[in-house]
């Protein structure tokens, strides 16, 4: 396992020797598909460049819409795992707690793709300390309507990429330990987000199911 350091020197190397636009887009795929990536790390690490660098403002609004493209295309990969596992888990024990895979969609029927839903969902994407993949799960877990998901997905992801731009632009001196505590508070409010979620769509399908009956 590689200590935080080490991910860092990595990603700074990959950084001076890549375009910062392709730096972007591939780290921003990478850090949601590979966990041990602190996710502000390659945004700041694009914004200080950036800086050294003399790009203007402009410059890293580019730099957000393309981190936030391949940041969409992997959280796309996380939906899909979702619903996968929302398939496979309700066929195989659903009947033991007494929900199918029907109800489970019936359920996902309400999510489809209203304003509400995206308004909730770019506001989950836009805040830094919140974990997008756990957002993606879940997500795929209940069908959230494609178009609303990867619309929300990328322009919530824009604003948050902004956000890092800025630490890093703005050569802020703490930006490891910043990088390193919202890492850490990733897994913790990512887990929760998940059980707490899961938690929440059995019981509406099961008062939903209740009331059907």
């Amino acid at each position: 396992m590689y200590s935080f350091r080490q991910i860092e020197a990595i990603v700074k190397t990959s950084a001076n020797a890549l375009p910062l636009d392709v730096f972007a887009f591939l780290g921003s795929f990478l850090e949601e598909i590979i966990p041990p990536i602190p996710a502000p790390l390659i945004m700041t690490t694009a914004g200080s460049l950036s800086l050294t660098q003399h790009h203007t403002w402009l410059f890293l609004l580019w730099i957000a819409i393309v981190g936030a493209i391949g940041k969409t295309i992997a959280s796309w990969v996380f939906y899909v795992l979702g619903d996968k596992f929302e398939d496979i888990v309700v066929v195989r024990f659903g009947k033991f707690v007494g929900i199918n895979h029907k109800d489970v969609e019936n359920l996902g029927k309400r999510f489809n793709g209203g304003w509400g839903d995206e308004v909730a969902l770019f506001v989950l994407r836009s805040i830094p300390i919140f974990p997008s993949v756990s957002v993606s799960i879940v997500c795929g877990i209940i069908r959230l309507n494609m178009r609303t998901f990867i619309s929300a997905t990328f322009l919530g992801t824009i604003v948050k990429n902004l956000i890092y731009l800025y630490v890093g632009y703005g050569g802020m001196r703490a930006v490891g330990f910043f990088v390193r505590k919202i890492h850490n508070a990733h897994f913790w409010i990512g887990a929760v987000f998940v059980i707490v979620s899961v938690g929440l769509i059995y019981w509406l399908v099961r008062k939903k199911k209740q009331e059907r009956e």
